[in-house]
């Protein structure tokens, strides 16, 4: 008789074991595996019995399971052990994993951080979103892979120490099991108080808890000094301690004022206790803005007290004592905008519901005729429409239905497989209740006999699972929370299949094969007996060296091949060091070195984020930087500083669309118009919003080289600005000039004709307030030994002024000597 089993205790001594009866297998979709038999304590049994104990081992049809119980009593005259044993996964509870991780995280991080150190291995088999995960580890590996599982919306298949990941561990059949009144079940469990047929869900909490309400008011009163300024005809003051007044009802405003070069600053006081400044210089001559001063506030009446601080110390034009005061503008009309609190819906960033088709067939005494299930609050939902779907394959929306019958009654509806495979899907009509459900096959109970021929098989079509969380939960307490995820399907695609095709079928076809038949078919190469191939029951195998190794092999537990060249592979996980190809389509691809230190392929955008440590102009910085290509647009991003910088076909830029507000530090616009008379697009702008530009050098010189044309510092219609500097000197080196004589002009006389104007220079090109007093020539009426281009040659008009000077004295030193020669 040979062995059924073989049992090992904790010191490690085998024995086979005989005469044991009652064989019983119990798998569940991530659930219970386990073994219970009969083993009688006969003379062939005699040094097997002792060893059958708790702890001990049991290896049948090559799985191995752990006794966890038994039960010895006497049948007759021999003694017998009534066992129980679980699959060895189980012993993943005697495993412990120190330290715990957070954050977002990948499937294959998860199972890599929980599996390290034990003897397990795993693969994943399908796609699966990245989860996040607070304080995850510091717990047995069993109950972590517990959370996993459920986080991941995953199910495992266990192949001795091997576990692979699958979103189903199923196949779709295509038969119907019609379940009338008739049909006599092992067990039938019909359970419709869990029903409901509209459920709504709640995403994300928006970050601002408070909106504009479309609510504007004006001030109320007002104290201090104030005028009309003409300028812009605006109500105005320059005196600090000026105030106005107003009272609101929300969370916080606005205000709608106006910047200008001489702006400066307002405080606004809320309550008598909360201070926020603002400031209203802007290096523009005028321009309206709506500022947001403060939000957040209690929704409540609250009462503003706004008073004119003065000087703003970034304005350089009210810097010292002799610029202008600063300026305040005081806009009539309703000039503070509202804010509100959110309220209901409005709170989250996505909001969803569904009601199920089942609704008339499960109708309700509640007002709309549909039964609630409780609202779900999932903050990994920002997308309405995903929300939406997980809605869907939340709701319990048909009767919880569970049905054990005799594996015969399953065969003779059509089941295509000779034994029932765990997870399978089948279609049941039930009709008592006029309901079409999707089961899937969870529980397979098979007895077997003492030769391991199957006597009774019992499945269990359910359409809601055990779950592994309380299966786990006899092993080890765990208690944290569990979240949905989404996930993608991903397609990689290898344009060099064409070539690949040609060679195998050439291969196929000039082959010269002989067949054996030894462990299986075996067709062997006859020019070379080293290259065979071997087909039986376990799968088909390629060898190049006469059968010690399968390098190229198709199994039930998957394929493995030095290379594979393929059309399509769908829904995979690529776990490896380099990938060749033309081309790789999917929705995801990512690379990581360390939590947080990536480089990622997600759609169209390519992104690398790293932690580094610089040394920039003196200063060390550990800053986090994202480098990220969407869009035909680079984006460098520092997370730390919260700024970014953008590379595109139209320049560099602190902002993507070149402009940008008060943060924006400027751009860099090549092919740009701005400064082109004919607008081409040749030249090069240098652009900052708010803050200055600055060429600085530390020792050497910093050379403007024009090619000939003079350095312009203007805007583009020709309206110029001063420039402020310790010198302007002019080079004189006589190899810089040509055709050098003294000046045959009478200078004297040029600068007797010319005719010193007294004027306001316009501000940029208008007149305003602010228009500028001074004394000096008009180009139109200068002579032109004077004249370059549209200005006025200054060094020239100093060099005539020096000549006029020195003509002049030449002519009193020649009148006062003849007066004292007479």
């Amino acid at each position: 008789m040979q062995p059924i089993a073989m049992v090992t205790d904790l010191t490690g001594k085998s024995e086979p074991l005989y005469e044991s009866k009652g064989f019983k297998l119990i798998e569940e979709v991530n659930g219970e595996y386990s073994l219970s038999f009969l083993i009688l304590n006969s003379e062939k049994n005699k040094y097997a019995f002792p060893l059958v104990k708790e702890e001990s081992v049991i290896e049948y049809k090559g799985i191995e399971y752990r006794i966890k119980s038994f039960n010895e009593r006497n049948i007759g005259d021999r003694s017998a052990k009534a066992v129980v044993a679980h699959h060895k996964m189980f012993d993943l509870i005697d495993y412990y994993v120190y330290g715990a991780i957070s954050g977002t995280k990948t499937l294959f991080q998860t199972l890599t951080f929980i599996f390290s150190g034990t003897p397990y291995t795993f693969d994943i088999a399908d796609t699966f979103a990245s989860v996040k995960y607070e304080n995850f580890g510091d717990d047995n590996v069993l109950s972590l892979l517990q959370e996993v599982l459920v986080k991941h919306k995953a199910e495992i298949e266990i192949n001795g120490t091997h576990f692979r990941f699958k979103k189903k561990i199923s196949n779709k059949t295509d038969i119907q099991f019609r379940y009338k009144h008739n049909v006599i079940a092992i067990n039938k469990n019909i359970n419709s108080k869990n029903v409901s047929t509209y459920v709504k869900g709640y995403g994300k909490l928006k970050a601002e808890k408070d909106v504009l309400s479309g609510v504007k008011i004006p001030y109320s009163s007002r104290s201090g000094t104030w005028y009309t300024e003409p300028g812009l005809n605006q109500l105005a003051t320059n005196t600090v301690g000026a105030n106005f007044k107003f009272t609101f009802t929300g969370t916080g405003f606005n205000f709608d004022t106006i910047l200008t070069f001489l702006g400066g600053k307002w405080e606004f006081t809320i309550d008598g206790n909360k201070s926020v400044k603002i400031t209203t210089y802007k290096d523009v001559v005028s321009e309206h803005k709506t500022i947001e001063v403060i939000r957040g506030l209690e929704h409540k009446s609250h009462t503003v007290v706004a008073t004119f601080k003065g000087k703003d110390s970034k304005n350089p034009y009210t810097k010292l004592k002799s610029d202008p005061l600063p300026i305040g503008y005081l806009k009539s009309g309703n000039i503070i905008s509202l804010y509100r609190e959110l309220v209901g819906d409005e709170q989250y960033m996505a909001v969803a519901e569904y009601t199920s088709p089942n609704a008339s067939k499960f109708p309700s005494d509640s007002p709309d005729g549909l039964r609630h299930a409780p609202p779900i609050y999932d903050e990994e939902f920002t997308s309405v429409t995903a929300l939406r779907d997980m809605l869907k394959s939340s709701l319990q929306d048909e009767p919880e239905v569970s049905i054990t019958i005799d594996f015969a009654e399953l065969r003779n509806a059509g089941y295509p497989y000779q034994h029932p495979i765990k997870g399978d899907e089948v279609f049941l009509i039930y009709e008592p209740m006029d309901i079409d459900i999707v089961t899937r096959i969870m529980r397979i109970e098979t007895e077997e006999d003492f030769k391991g021929d199957t006597v009774k098989c019992a499945v269990t079509l359910a359409n809601v699972g055990k779950s592994f969380a309380k299966v786990m939960g006899s092993f080890a307490n765990t208690a944290k929370r569990l979240s949905r995820i989404l996930t993608d399907d991903d397609k990689i695609k290898h344009d060099f299949l064409g070539e690949a095709v040609k060679r195998a079928t050439a291969a196929l076809q000039s082959a010269q094969t002989e067949l054996e038949f030894e462990n299986g078919i075996i067709a062997r190469d006859k020019t070379n007996p080293n290259n065979l191939v071997l087909f039986n029951s376990a799968g088909l195998g390629i060898s190049t060296n006469g059968g010690q190794t399968f390098d190229t092999a198709m199994t039930a537990d998957g394929i493995v091949a030095d290379a594979i060249t393929t059309g399509t592979l769908r829904a995979i996980i690529i776990e490896g060091v380099e990938i060749y190809g033309s081309e790789i389509y999917g929705s995801r691809f990512i690379s990581e070195d360390a939590p947080g230190i990536y480089t990622k392929i997600e759609n169209s955008a390519i992104e690398s984020r790293g932690v580094y440590t610089r040394l920039w102009r003196g200063q060390s910085e550990v800053n986090t930087v994202r480098i990220k290509v969407e869009h035909g647009q680079i984006r460098a991003r520092n997370d730390d500083k919260n700024w970014s910088l953008y590379f595109n076909d139209f320049g560099i830029s602190t902002y993507s669309d070149g402009d940008g507000e008060t943060l924006a530090s400027g751009i860099i616009e090549f092919h740009s118009k701005e400064y082109s008379p004919s607008g081409a697009s040749t030249g090069l702008t240098l652009f900052s919003l708010a803050g200055r530009i600055a060429l600085e050098t530390a020792e050497a010189r910093i050379y403007l080289n024009t090619g000939g044309p003079s350095v312009y510092v203007g805007d583009m219609n020709d309206n110029t600005f001063p420039i402020v500097a310790s010198a302007f000197n002019q080079s004189s080196l006589s190899s810089q000039k040509r055709d050098i004589k003294d000046l045959d002009d009478n200078a004297l006389d040029v600068i007797m004709d010319l005719k010193i104007k007294e004027y306001k220079r316009l501000t940029n090109g208008k007149a305003t307030i602010y228009d500028r007093w001074q004394a000096g020539l008009i180009l139109e009426e200068a002579p032109l030994q004077l004249i370059d281009g549209i200005g006025i040659d200054l060094y020239t008009f100093q060099s005539y002024t020096v000549q006029a000077f020195q003509d002049f004295v030449i002519e009193v030193r020649d009148r006062l000597d003849l007066l004292e020669g007479s």
